[in-house]
């Protein structure tokens, strides 16, 4: 081999080592590697060591991260190299501008990875716009919400501001007729005074049990009886309630059921006669002196009743036509033969309404117009537990109105015909009942609720033992002879033990009058899951509070036998 191929060999070996060794022989990096003398000493090799040198320590400092590194040599190498480095310094720059949300810029340099970083930007821009609209979104339903929410806040402070203005009205009435009452001696006033305190009081219990109604119809508690009664005796009652009302004012009541069958139907007819009630009730209340009301109840085809009724609020004849439609299919799915449809209409001639007061007539918490609760009263529930109660029985009310030339409404229901027969409902028993030698056994934790039931039933010459807690109770019939009691009137929260406790150990005891005993609960809450909790404790009946003389009277007469 000749002595420059020697020499070229050795350069290239040097060459190899300078920029693939990890770290550098200490021969090279002094300057004495093996490379021959006189090539040491030659000028391009030094030049090119010095610029492999430089590109060494450059790569170094790039791999590591460090771009400030400067290289000051002109190497055609060291040039692309130091264009890199710029290159990666504006990709670092624009990396941040990136971060910073400036989806804009865009890489025209190293190829794949500038597609890559180009596409990434892109996603980026794509996916923060969608974010922006998400946000703004989300944005708007919010602010829809807390408007919504606004609203609804604001009418239940109303409605609040309401309530107390009509819980203290009657209340008020009660205090000061009582006082009346108190220091007066002429028995005329007294028995005035006491009218008014009976009205005042009725007018109070409507209040609290439209809210404890609402209350459960929101929660989705409430539930419908079904129980048989005479349809046409039930619309009698509710017209002979709503004359004496129309009577105070000089108002014409007009009522036809002629149509309606004699037979007995099955439904809830505490709860139809409360819609009915109510919505004569504002009939009368928004009704000038000398109007006229008009209350009709009809038995036809459930399509022809409708097509025929008044247009529903804001829905118009939509909303007419689909009931129409809801109640002719439920008609031919029952058969003719087995559900009779009844078409009620409550019409007169009082203050009407505009269309914007329609909007909210059946809304919770809202009235008409807030000028309506100022001058007429009332809690703004009345409309809406109405419709409620109408839609529970498969119908819906519809209201047509007019200012200042009346309100009609109307509504559709279908009751289950049935061949039972029923006793006289509008029979009472006497008031006079004697019970000498019957024993009451009263377990009632209030003083005051077992003074009102001994005096109501003094006349009846009941002999009445008191007890005032479920332990009491327990304890007095225990240790009484066996058929002692006749009856126990039994008050469901009591402190100790509870009516229901108190039932089923009475229920427990081994003696032969524990099982046949009557046990009637006494209760503030009749709501139906009460008084089925009632008779799952052993009790046969109940009796709602406030307490019902005449209710009272009927459960007597049926358990015991008057002497």
């Amino acid at each position: 081999m000749s002595g420059g191929a020697c020499i070229a060999n050795e350069l290239l070996d040097f060459i190899y080592t300078l920029v693939t060794a990890p770290v550098l022989p200490a021969d090279i990096a002094a300057g004495t590697g093996p490379a021959d003398a006189a090539l040491r000493e030659n000028e391009i090799f030094k030049k090119l060591c010095a610029s492999l040198m430089d590109l060494r320590t450059l790569t170094a400092a790039l791999s590591r991260g460090d771009l400030r590194q400067f290289v000051s040599g002109k190497g055609f190498l060291l040039s692309n190299l130091k264009a890199f480095q710029s290159n990666l310094r504006h990709l670092t720059w624009q990396t941040q501008q990136v971060a910073s949300g400036d989806f804009s810029q865009r890489v025209d340099f190293l190829g794949e990875f500038s597609e890559s970083f180009n596409g990434m930007t892109v996603k980026l821009r794509d996916s923060n716009k969608r974010l922006e609209d998400t946000v703004r979104e989300r944005t708007r339903e919010l602010e829809v919400q807390t408007a919504a929410a606004r609203v609804a806040s604001n009418a239940k402070s109303e409605f609040l501001a309401r309530m107390s203005h009509e819980i203290r009205t009657p209340l008020n009435a009660i205090i000061g007729m009582t006082a009346i009452a108190r220091k007066t001696v002429e028995q005329e006033k007294v028995n005035s005074s006491l009218k008014e305190i009976s009205t005042a009081s009725s007018h109070l219990l409507d209040i609290l049990n439209d809210i404890l109604d609402m209350s459960k119809i929101e929660s989705g508690k409430f539930s419908l009886m079904s129980e048989p009664f005479h349809l046409r005796a039930a619309m009698q009652e509710v017209a002979n309630i709503i004359r004496l009302r129309c009577a105070e004012k000089h108002i014409t009541l007009v009522s036809a059921f002629d149509s309606l069958p004699a037979s007995v139907v099955r439904g809830d007819r505490l709860r139809l006669k409360q819609v009915l009630i109510n919505l004569l009730g504002n009939a009368v209340k928004f009704t000038p002196e000398g109007g006229r009301i008009e209350f009709t109840a009809t038995s036809e085809a459930a399509a022809e009743i409708i097509a025929a009724g008044a247009v529903a609020t804001t829905a118009g004849a939509t909303a007419v036509a689909s009931a129409a439609a809801a109640a002719e299919t439920t008609a031919t799915e029952a058969g003719p033969d087995t559900r009779i449809a009844i078409n009620f209409t409550v019409k007169d001639t009082g203050i009407g309404m505009n269309g914007d007061q329609l909007s909210r007539v059946f809304k919770v918490f809202e009235q008409a117009d807030n000028s309506i609760s100022a001058h007429y009263g009332g809690t703004g529930l009345g409309l809406a537990i109405s419709q409620s109660l109408v839609e529970m029985m498969g119908g819906h009310i519809s209201v047509h109105s007019t200012t200042n030339i009346g309100s009609t409404f109307t509504f559709t229901i279908q009751l289950e015909k049935t061949e039972e027969t029923l006793d006289d409902e509008t029979r009472k028993p006497e008031p006079a009942l004697d019970f000498s030698g019957k024993h009451l056994l009263l377990a009632e934790d209030v003083d005051i609720n077992r003074i009102i039931l001994k005096e109501l039933l003094a006349e009846t010459h009941l002999c009445i033992d008191e007890a005032c807690d479920g332990n009491d109770v327990l304890e007095k019939f225990t240790i009484s002879p066996e058929n002692h009691y006749d009856i126990i009137f039994m008050d469901i929260q009591m402190p100790n033990m509870d009516g229901y406790q108190a039932s089923r150990r009475i229920r427990a005891l081994q003696r032969s009058d524990a099982t046949g005993v009557p046990i009637i609960a006494i209760t503030a809450n009749a709501y139906r899951e009460v008084v089925q909790r009632a008779l799952d404790a052993g009790m046969n009946g109940h009796i709602a509070k406030p307490i019902d003389f005449d209710a009272v009277m009927r459960i007597l007469a049926e358990n015991l036998q008057p002497a």
